[in-house]
């Protein structure tokens, strides 16, 4: 059975990425007690995945849902490999920090590093899958901006 995704497709799961991203963020913001520099980053990483999601999203409503051009073509295992790390994501841990009465702030960056991790490594893969090079170029733009997160946080973990 093969199983096939449209760009339109991607960028609604880009979106809810990204919101998952910012509500941790903000989550993750508000319980640090420790360190006021890591806060803020938290926050500053919110306001950009926020700012992603707004970008991925305009993307999207200029795609056409129906269009048959840029689909994905999936035999089982890909898709299913696609539909298992985009389910886990690293949300497990995203839950898991939130649920410690007071995480610090290097286990929170080390649980936002490996969430962007996942999301790089998702996009990738939705991207190798495309047959549409504008729409492989548009969906390289996702992966660009979590690389730059993970940057960010691999900076600020060894800074802790």
């Amino acid at each position: 059975m093969e199983i096939t995704y449209n760009a339109y497709e991607i960028f609604e799961i880009a979106d809810k990425v990204e919101e998952t991203g910012e509500a941790f963020y903000r989550s993750a913001a508000s319980v640090i007690v420790d360190n006021d520099d890591v806060k803020a980053l938290l926050n500053e990483l919110a306001d950009m995945e926020a700012s992603h999601k707004n970008y991925f999203r305009s993307i999207r409503d200029r795609l056409n849902v129906k269009s048959e051009d840029g689909l994905l073509d999936l035999d089982d295992q890909a898709a299913g490999y696609l539909k298992t790390i985009g389910e886990a994501h690293a949300v497990h841990n995203l839950a898991t920090i939130m649920n410690e009465t007071t995480p610090s702030a290097k286990e929170v960056l080390e649980v936002a590093l490996d969430f962007e991790k996942d999301t790089v490594v998702y996009f990738a893969a939705l991207k190798a899958a495309i047959v549409n090079e504008d729409d492989k170029t548009k969906i390289q733009s996702i992966v660009e901006e979590e690389i730059e997160h993970v940057a960010i946080l691999t900076k600020k973990l060894k800074e802790v």
